[in-house]
């Protein structure tokens, strides 16, 4: 009965190599992207310094970090706060657009269709990177030529547009009691090709060059945009409307998002669906801030020589809890809610960790233990679409990556912006995790409470079960 559960719920959705090619691409270029930048800004900064002492070349395997002189410290802080300055501002040149696009995305997979909105991101992926190898190839390209990129990569949609319309597409295929398996599969793809994106690319780049990572992007892109003209377009009861300008611009589409969100549930429905959103705002708040700083966190630890293995790693953890560890917990007939806060106490934990490595055991190890950062994500998104109608899925799910995008720009800027003042003051370079183990205490504390009052607002007979939100019979006989 598992068996025959697993197969429906696979049956006619085929998005996994859309997700899994498409942040290979974004996985390939996010472990040479925050190299490149520091890379830019050293050397240029060091070429205006002009001094003996400190040629260009220290900026190659950062040996600009070993060596103990007071311009050589001065020069770091320089580097420090430039690079989490451009940093922030390509994130931000990136989700801005990202984010108006994706206000429009959710209303167009649910009036135009599901495969549409797929497969545009990977348009602005190919534009995107085809300025990526040329800023690589052209040392005299300032370091500002990256807002163009993550601009046009932005105007198409992000990642957040792609993850949100798979999941919609996947949506349209499978029941509620199937979903929180799916999504979790469909998103596992994200984190293995994360897992694999980083050794590919240290690969490339100690083989080839760096313009070979970003060339292999481009295919990989390209390949998205084929093959997601050849998916079959879900069947659905209400007509699809033709694409124009005038109705791909509508304002409705916002309005009708935000109504999503607002409209008055049974069982109060739009309490939780509201808490459900925040919980997951503020995750990827803090997920997209830790992120941003780890490479530079590291730079300061001496241990970013083993960055591509220790992103690639973390990566391959959370796909792990996603695939083994997720069914697990469900064949334990734990809901989805609890799950969320073992989630939540995981993650915590492997930032404090994380925070406190002082060596590379307790770095891979802090791994391990924040596994449940992701499975958090994978299984507020089901809980999310669970509880609204199936022609308001693409809505919400719009939603979710408007919140998604701009919790992008908030975390870049939050952590980018504590790191350098609070290591200056305490000399900690992991304070800043300890900041965002700290603001994850919040999504803990209301999650904990819908899992106690869970019950006050949605009481549901055990011949009901099946068709609650919370149910496990995506998983059981």
């Amino acid at each position: 009965m598992v068996t025959h559960k697993i197969k429906s719920a696979f049956r006619n959705v085929t998005v996994e190599p859309v997700i899994f090619l498409y942040f290979l691409a974004i996985y390939l270029l996010f472990s040479v992207f925050q190299p490149t930048v520091f890379n830019r800004v050293c050397t240029t900064y060091l070429r205006d310094l002009n001094s003996s002492t400190l040629p260009v070349e220290v900026c190659y395997g950062n040996q600009i970090y070993t060596i103990n002189t007071n311009q050589s410290a001065d020069a770091r802080d320089h580097i420090n706060k430039a690079t989490n300055s451009w940093i922030k501002i390509t994130t931000i040149a990136n989700t801005l657009p990202s984010i108006l696009m994706d206000c429009f995305m959710g209303g167009w997979s649910d009036i135009f269709g599901r495969k549409m909105p797929m497969y545009l991101p990977s348009f602005g992926g190919v534009l995107g990177n085809i300025v990526y190898i040329l800023f690589v190839s052209f040392e005299s390209m300032d370091v500002s030529w990256l807002c163009l990129a993550s601009f046009l990569t932005g105007i198409f949609g992000g990642v957040t547009s792609v993850i949100a319309n798979c999941l919609s597409y996947v949506a349209c295929f499978t029941e509620g009691e199937q979903r929180t398996l799916r999504v979790s599969v469909v998103e596992a793809m994200w984190f293995l090709s994360a897992t694999c994106g980083p050794f590919l690319s240290k690969a490339l780049k100690d083989s080839l060059g760096t313009v070979y990572v970003f060339a292999i992007c481009v295919l990989c892109h390209a390949a998205v945009i084929v093959y997601s003209f050849f998916l079959k377009e879900p069947d659905v009861s209400r007509e699809r409307k033709n694409v124009t300008l005038r109705n791909l611009f509508s304002i409705h589409h916002l309005i009708d998002s935000f109504k999503t969100v607002l409209k008055i549930r049974e069982n109060k429905g739009r309490t939780v669906l509201i808490l459900l959103l925040l919980s997951l705002f503020i995750n990827s708040n803090v997920g997209a801030g830790e992120s941003d700083i780890l490479y530079i966190f590291m730079a300061n630890t001496h241990t970013n020589h083993v960055f591509e293995y220790f992103y690639g790693f973390k990566n391959f953890m959370w796909a792990f809890g996603l695939l083994i560890i997720l069914p697990i917990l469900k064949q334990l007939k734990i809901d989805d809610l609890h799950i969320c806060i073992l989630a939540l106490v995981s993650s915590i934990s492997g930032m404090v960790m994380l925070a406190f490595s002082t060596n590379l055991t307790l770095l891979f190890l802090s791994c391990a233990v924040g596994m449940g950062a992701k499975t958090l994500d994978s299984v507020l998104r089901s809980l999310i679409s669970q509880n609204v109608k199936e022609e308001e899925i693409g809505k919400i799910y719009g939603i979710v990556a408007v919140g998604g995008d701009s919790a992008l720009i908030l975390g870049a800027l939050i952590f980018n912006s504590l790191f350098t003042p609070l290591l200056s003051i305490t000399g900690f370079p992991g304070m800043t995790y300890v900041v965002g183990s700290i603001i994850l205490l919040l999504p803990l504390l209301m999650l904990t409470s819908l899992a106690i009052c869970k019950k006050c607002y949605n009481p549901i007979s055990d011949n009901d079960k099946s068709k609650h939100v919370y149910s496990n019979d995506g998983y059981q006989n």
